[in-house]
């Protein structure tokens, strides 16, 4: 994955109006209410007709799942709203790693200042934060030497940047879980489609959607996991 450097996008995403990606007509407040409005169009805009694209309604449901796992397990708070706006954003960053390969940098920026908002709320002493710089330095140093020894042909600039934002969203040493659980998604998926495309499978798949997988594993099961691995290796 690579970051591309467009931080003036985040002006047009601020201020500025949605848009059909195919007729780039400026959508009304009814166009965009999450789910209802891609179901009511039958997935096409209202203008054109043409095709929007699954994932737009795949990334408005998994963030309403995600929403709803954040109030569950962190209650109704304005921490637990920085963690939901973190990880809907680590689900946009997967989904345009799945579609271009490249992520702007604003939204890597975005998603670690609300998950170190998060985390912030939630400390009361400097060791505290310095536990969770750890969570995402020890997240990244797998996919950094990756990126060095291949040269980016193993994993991209943004792999690292995913990591170590999932491991600020995790927490060490859950962080070591989340990190673990992508590699181990990422390797899985790669078998399957090695086996079923053979030859013509992807010379790179696309790492972002299994480090964000990851790092939702460590933020609500990591610490779990990790308490029974030592019990189970006896320590």
């Amino acid at each position: 994955m690579a970051v591309k450097n467009r931080l003036g996008s985040l002006e047009t995403v601020l201020t500025g109006r949605s848009a059909c990606p195919k007729c780039k007509k400026r959508l009304k407040a009814i166009d965009l209410v999450p789910v209802i409005s891609y179901l009511t169009l039958r997935g096409c805009c209202r203008y054109c007709k043409k095709p929007i694209g699954l994932s737009y309604l795949l990334v408005e449901l998994i963030c309403a799942a995600l929403g709803g796992f954040v109030v569950w397990k962190f209650g109704l708070h304005f921490s637990s709203f920085s963690l939901f706006i973190s990880l809907s954003l680590l689900v946009l960053a997967g989904f345009l790693d799945i579609e271009s390969h490249e992520v702007d940098l604003w939204i890597f920026i975005a998603g670690v200042l609300f998950a170190l908002l998060f985390q912030g709320m939630g400390v009361s002493s400097w060791q505290d934060m310095v536990t969770v710089l750890l969570g995402g330095t020890s997240a990244l140093i797998i996919p950094a030497a990756f990126y060095l020894l291949s040269r980016e042909r193993w994993m991209g600039l943004g792999d690292v940047a995913f990591a170590f934002w999932i491991g600020i969203i995790a927490s060490y040493p859950a962080s070591l879980i989340a990190i673990f659980s992508a590699f181990l998604l990422g390797g899985i998926f790669g078998i399957i489609v090695l086996v079923t495309k053979g030859k013509r499978a992807q010379r790179r798949i696309p790492f972002g959607p299994f480090l964000g997988l990851g790092g939702v594993i460590g933020l609500l099961w990591g610490q779990r996991i990790l308490d029974l691995y030592l019990k189970l290796i006896g320590l």
